[in-house]
């Protein structure tokens, strides 16, 4: 069985916003201009719905790492040969923004999850703001994926 997550959004959050506003103005438009409020309503769904996905298939032994857009995957299907571990990281992000009178700073904590191979670079499978979320998802994988899982978050 394959067990599939998605991994995070395509475009940035400040896209969601911009694809709300166009969906609204594309529902103003239907009735004086059809086509262009069709036009407009499409991209709304695009720009709200495109994402990424990891997809784990134990029976054939591959991973599709992909895009999904209106149900149309583009990515790569690629071997789960020589995997060998799927592992969960840490990370410190801060983000600095400034403006004529002030600056102020964000920090959070972010989770990435890869898949291990030797001797090559790991596959970045998924991001997220919550441990547990993020722990849950991969070990999900993992367990599908009959792959060991390793956290290297413990105490964070």
């Amino acid at each position: 069985m394959r067990t599939d997550i998605r991994t995070g959004a395509y475009f940035p959050p400040m896209f969601n916003f911009l694809g709300g506003i166009v969906a609204f103005i594309g529902v103003l438009l239907l009735s004086p201009f059809l086509w262009a409020g069709l036009g407009l309503l499409v991209l709304s769904v695009i720009m709200l719905t495109t994402h990424y996905r990891f997809q784990v298939d134990p029976v054939s032994k591959t991973y599709f790492d992909y895009v999904w857009v209106l149900g149309f995957r583009k990515g790569d299907r690629s071997s789960l040969e020589h995997a060998q571990y799927f592992f969960l990281n840490h990370r410190r992000v801060r983000q600095q923004m400034n403006s004529r009178v002030s600056s102020s700073s964000i920090v959070k904590d972010e989770y990435n999850g890869y898949l291990r191979f030797p001797g090559k670079e790991p596959v970045h499978v998924l991001v997220d703001e919550n441990k547990t979320r993020a722990a849950d998802r991969m070990q999900k994988l993992a367990s599908a994926a009959g792959i060991p899982y390793h956290d290297g978050t413990e105490g964070r």
